[in-house]
C-alpha cells in the first residue's frame, strides 16, 4: 500500500498484494483503491477480518484541508465500497470481525464510531470529560478485544508533574465496559510515548515511557474484565539515565510481551511474562554487538516465543540489520547482526512481517533523494539467518535491483571506536553566491577604511 502520482499531478492509493514462495517474491496487480480526482497521502491499512483489508487515507478533495477517506478491498483486490472510498472520522481503527471496523476519534472525552461491511457508520458513543482531568495527552492505536470489540489506552493528566495512564474496552456495540476506564499507572515524570498490544486472551498489555532524572520503560496487563493484573503502577521494564527512543512491543505468543528499544544509540531487547516477571538479562538483551549506530527497531515474532527485530544501521554507510533472539533470550544469529540491505536514499516505513516458518519478510520504501532507484523494497531472511540473493521491488516495477554497501564519508555520531553516523546534510554552497559573499564584504572593508583615513586626516588638519 502506497500513495503515488504515478504520471499525474495528483498522489493517489495504490495496493499490491505480496507473496513469498521459495524465497521469491510474487505480487499482483496495483488496484487503485479511490477513483475520485484528489490529492491523497497517509494511507494506513488493517485486515477486515475476512481476508481482506480496509485501507484509510488522507483526502484532501474539498479545498485544501484534508478529510479521512476508507475503502474496503476483498482478497483479491476488488473494491467493496464506493469508487470514491467512504467518508469516515479517523483513521484510528480496529477491526471488528465482521468486514467492518470500530474507529477511536478521541480517547477523552470518548468519542467513538461502528463501521458496517458496507462502509456506513452504525453506531456513535460518547462520554464526557473528568471533572479532575487538566489535559489528555496521547492516546494510542486501538487492539481487538478477540470479540469484536476494541481496548484503547491514553494518557491524561492531573497537573504537570502527575501522569495517569487509563484503558478502556468497547464491545461490538459501541458499548463501554470498563466504567469510567482503568487506571493502569501513575507516572511522576512527563509521559508521551504509549504502545498496546493484545494480550490474547480479551485484555492487553499497555507500556509507556517516563522522563524525569531517568527514561524509564513500564508495562501492564489489564484482563478481559478490566482488572490490572501485575505491580500496580506497572512492571519496570528498563530504566536509564539516558533518553530511551522508539520503543516496541508485540506480543511473546505465551500471554506475556516482548519489546525494544533504543538507547544510546544501540538497540536493546526484552522479554516479560504472563505473570509480569523479567525473563532475560535485567538490563536486556543487545541485538547487537557491533559498537555503532543504531536506531528505529521493529519486531515480528519467530512463532517460537521468539523475536525477530530489524533495524537501521549506519555502519559503513546506511543499512538494514537484523537479529533473532530466542525465547531464553540467546541470540540466535552473528553476533554483529545479520545485514539485510543497503540503502542509498533516505529509508521510510520500514517494516517486518513473519514469513510463517520462523524468518521474516523486511519492507521498506526509499525516499525521493535518488528518484533512479525504486521506491518499494521486499527482503527475505529465513530462520538460520540467510537472506535471499536479490533484493525484490514491489513498486514501481517487477525487477531486481541488488545494493552492496558503498564506502562514503559519513561522521561518527558519538564518540566511540568504529562508529559511523548518518550522512551530514548537504551544506554545500552555489559558487557564484559564494563570489557574491566575498566581493560584498571586501567593499564593505573598503568603505571603511577609507572613512577612517578621511577622519584621521580632518583630525590632522
Amino acid at each position: 500500500m502506497f500513495a503515488d502520482r504515478h504520471g499525474g499531478d495528483d498522489r493517489t492509493i495504490y495496493v499490491r498484494r505480496v507473496y513469498v514462495m521459495n524465497n521469491i517474491v510474487h505480487t499482483s496487480s496495483m488496484t487503485d483503491i479511490c477513483t475520485a480526482n484528489s490529492n491523497k497521502g497517509g494511507p494506513d491499512i488493517i485486515s477486515d477480518g475476512l481476508g481482506g483489508a480496509i485501507i484509510s487515507w488522507r483526502d484532501h478533495r474539498n479545498d485544501n484541508w484534508y478529510e479521512i477517506y476508507a475503502q474496503r478491498i476483498d482478497a483479491s483486490g476488488n473494491n467493496l465500497w464506493n469508487a470514491d472510498g467512504m467518508p469516515i472520522p479517523s483513521q484510528n481503527m480496529v477491526p471488528n470481525g465482521e468486514g467492518g471496523a470500530i474507529i477511536i476519534v478521541s480517547a477523552l472525552p470518548l468519542n467513538a464510531r461502528g463501521i458496517d461491511k458496507a462502509g456506513y457508520i452504525v453506531w456513535a458513543t460518547y462520554d464526557g470529560w473528568p471533572d479532575n482531568v487538566q489535559q489528555w495527552v496521547n492516546s494510542a492505536l486501538p487492539v481487538s478485544d478477540g470479540a469484536g470489540g476494541a481496548i484503547f489506552p491514553w494518557i491524561q493528566t492531573l497537573d504537570y508533574d502527575h501522569y495517569e495512564i487509563y484503558a478502556q474496552r468497547l464491545d461490538n456495540s459501541g458499548n463501554i465496559q470498563w466504567n469510567t476506564g482503568v487506571l493502569c499507572g501513575l507516572s511522576a515524570g512527563i509521559t508521551s510515548e504509549l504502545r498496546i498490544i493484545s494480550d490474547g486472551s480479551g485484555g492487553a498489555i499497555i507500556a509507556w515511557t517516563e522522563q524525569n532524572s531517568a527514561t524509564k520503560l513500564y508495562a501492564q496487563r489489564v484482563d478481559t474484565s478490566g482488572k490490572t493484573l501485575w505491580t500496580s503502577n506497572g512492571v519496570s521494564i528498563k530504566t536509564i539515565s539516558d533518553y530511551l527512543l522508539d520503543f516496541q512491543i508485540i506480543s511473546d505468543g505465551s500471554g506475556g510481551a516482548i519489546l525494544a528499544w533504543e538507547q544510546e544509540h544501540e538497540i536493546y531487547t526484552q522479554r516479560v511474562d504472563t505473570s509480569g516477571n523479567i525473563l532475560w538479562k535485567p538490563e536486556g538483551i543487545a541485538a547487537c554487538t557491533t559498537d555503532t549506530y543504531q536506531r528505529e527497531p521493529r519486531l515480528v515474532s519467530d512463532g517460537s516465543d521468539g523475536v525477530i527485530i530489524v533495524w537501521e544501521d549506519y555502519r559503513s554507510g546506511r543499512n538494514i540489520y537484523a537479529q533473532r533472539v530466542d525465547d531464553s533470550g540467546n541470540i540466535l544469529w552473528d553476533s554483529e547482526g545479520v545485514y539485510i540491505s543497503h540503502f542509498r536514499g533516505d529509508l521510510l516505513n520500514l517494516q517486518i512481517v513473519s514469513n510463517g516458518s520462523g524468518g521474516a519478510i523486511i519492507l521498506g520504501e526509499e525516499g525521493e533523494r535518488y528518484p533512479d532507484l525504486p521506491d518499494i523494497f521486499v527482503e527475505i531472511v529465513d530462520s538460520n539467518g540467510q537472506v535471499a540473493q536479490s533484493e525484490n521491488t514491489v513498486y514501481p516495477g517487477p525487477h531486481l535491483r541488488t545494493l552492496k554497501p558503498e564506502p562514503r564519508n559519513t561522521y561518527p555520531n558519538k564518540p566511540m571506536q568504529h562508529s559511523q553516523g548518518p550522512e551530514p546534510p548537504n551544506r554545500l554552497i552555489d559558487t557564484s553566491v559564494l563570489i557574491i559573499v566575498i566581493v560584498a564584504a571586501i567593499a564593505v572593508a573598503f568603505v571603511i577604511f577609507l572613512t577612517v583615513r578621511l577622519l584621521a586626516r580632518k583630525r590632522n588638519n
